[in-house]
């Protein structure tokens, strides 16, 4: 299952610029998600994982098998007039389905291109969407509760169940009232459960991607970017996306020139994954090179599971090796000769880039 990623921001901010940029597909190849809706989608498969390519080097492995990741760039959110609002409340229910939300400001200068508000205010346009993001979720967290407060006072069998919902939501709504993002409110795994179906905006992780012009490229945009924003990055969305169209020769002679160290796919999708609180660990061996992804802090068996059940069900050991002590020793033989290969039990906390071998019996 891929993991998505929402690109939004205000119109004529570049966001589909952008995604040609992170995907590496030309605009006019990026599918319509319903024709005329102005929405695209790309699915990238993580190919610039270089410590995947190493371990299918190293393994000889018949194939890789990379993490995918889905791509989904909505129709601008034009919140300068009622009918724009209305646009944005209409594709609300989509992002909120996605895993990660991307706003997309602009800093880019082109004449050819309209100002959303006629100006060009990345940290305006930052604050208003967030705000709106704390406005939904209010909405819907008030519609809720009156729904429970109306069936609490009936003698329902859910009546308990409702009370603890209620008390949880109220607790969210004051939060918001306050500006604060739900992920850092204060809740049990019980209460998570109970929030995981509203799937509200603010209890999504938010990048901010400050799409400059070629000119801008090395230029510090300080930015207030506040409790829900975790992490940010500058593309010169529409140099990146000219870029691709090179060939790999002549794509490093002019990120060189231009003083572009690194594409920016590669620094999204691992800006998003510690946004969302996951790492990637593998397995390799001679059919595949593979990488799986976990959540942060989970345990052994947990990552097992990842695999197949039986795996985790049948749990006997893992057979764990650092992605850097690997390659430093050359082999898998070495590692083990050096003691780098560790026999973990169920409850190791799996790291990031750990390559893992499992025993199991069932």
């Amino acid at each position: 299952m891929a993991v998505r990623f929402a690109i939004i921001g205000p119109p004529y901010s570049g966001k589909t610029t952008v995604l040609s940029a992170i995907s590496g597909i030309a605009v006019e190849e990026l599918p319509e998600v319903q024709p005329g809706s102005g929405s695209h989608l790309a699915t990238v498969r993580y190919l610039q994982d270089q410590r995947l390519q190493a371990l299918h080097g190293m393994y000889n492995s018949k194939k890789t098998t990379p993490v995918s990741f889905e791509l989904m760039d909505f129709a601008g959110f034009d919140l300068s007039t009622a009918s724009g609002r209305e646009q944005m409340r209409r594709q609300v229910a989509d992002v909120r389905q996605c895993d990660l939300l991307i706003i997309v400001l602009r800093a880019f200068k082109d004449e050819t291109t309209p100002m959303y508000r006629d100006r060009i205010d990345p940290q305006g346009d930052l604050d208003e969407l967030t705000e709106e993001f704390v406005f939904a979720d209010m909405e819907q967290v008030t519609r809720r509760i009156e729904k429970l407060e109306a069936s609490i006072k009936k003698p329902l069998a859910t009546r308990e169940q409702d009370k603890k919902e209620l008390d949880l939501l109220k607790r969210c709504l004051a939060a918001l009232e306050q500006g604060k993002p739900l992920d850092q409110v204060p809740i049990n795994a019980e209460e998570m459960k109970m929030l995981k179906g509203f799937t509200l905006l603010t209890q999504h992780p938010l990048l901010v991607i400050v799409n400059v012009g070629e000119d801008q490229v090395g230029e510090v945009f300080d930015l207030k970017l506040g409790p829900m924003i975790k992490g940010s990055m500058v593309v010169a969305g529409k140099f990146e996306q000219e870029l691709w169209q090179l060939s790999e020769e002549d794509r490093g002679t002019f990120m060189s020139e231009a003083g572009v160290k690194e594409m920016s796919q590669d620094r999204l999708i691992q800006m998003g994954l510690k946004g969302m609180g996951y790492i990637l660990f593998y397995t390799s061996g001679e059919d595949d090179a593979r990488a799986w992804l976990l959540e942060e802090g989970a345990k052994a068996v947990v990552a097992a599971g990842k695999i197949h059940s039986d795996i985790a069900r049948g749990f006997i050991r893992a057979e764990t090796m650092s992605f850097e002590d690997l390659m430093s020793c050359g082999s898998e033989k070495e590692a083990k000769a050096q003691g780098k290969r560790r026999l973990e039990g169920k409850d190791y906390i799996v790291k990031d880039g750990d390559v893992i071998e499992f025993r199991f019996n069932v």
